[in-house]
């Protein structure tokens, strides 16, 4: 998944329609990795590129989350892209649900109080907005990462 923001603090969004759910949807490029040997970060490149025709300079991880513990193995990452540019010309053909894809961009503080207000459903989305605020807002000090609490002893 792509937070993309470009100079005017606007996130390129996508609105498609989802035939499980039988409506349209606000998203965030991303996608499915085609092979087990692809990285997420190429695969965050060639979604950003596919879905929306752009390239990003700048590209820093947000996240990874895993969507189902105890039925999948299915991993998400979030990465964020800044620095974006128009591709090259592509020969790529958006086919299926893709072809509809309507791209658009917000300005990020819209986005996030439509992801507070709940105006937005996406999860996917609504974790990379909530952790590219949260990142702005906290700067780490000397506390231990979470995943070190089992390890010191703390509360489960």
């Amino acid at each position: 998944v792509v937070l993309a923001i470009d100079d005017d603090e606007q996130v390129v969004c996508l609105e498609q329609y989802r035939h499980s759910m039988g409506r349209r949807f606000v998203e965030l490029p991303g996608g499915l990795c085609d092979s087990s040997y692809e990285a997420p970060l190429d695969v965050a490149r060639r979604e950003l590129r596919e879905e929306t025709g752009l390239v990003a300079g700048h590209w820093q991880p947000l996240s990874q989350t895993w969507p189902s513990l105890g039925m999948s193995t299915e991993s998400v990452h979030v990465f964020l892209a800044r620095e974006l540019t128009a591709a090259p010309a592509s020969d790529y053909v958006r086919e299926h649900e893709e072809a509809d894809i309507q791209v658009f961009r917000v300005p990020f503080m819209t986005l996030l109080d439509s992801v507070i207000d709940g105006t937005v459903g996406n999860a996917q989305l609504i974790i990379a907005v909530m952790t590219f605020q949260l990142r702005q807002l906290y700067r780490p000090s000397s506390l231990e990462p979470v995943g070190s609490l089992r390890s010191s002893g703390a509360a489960q």
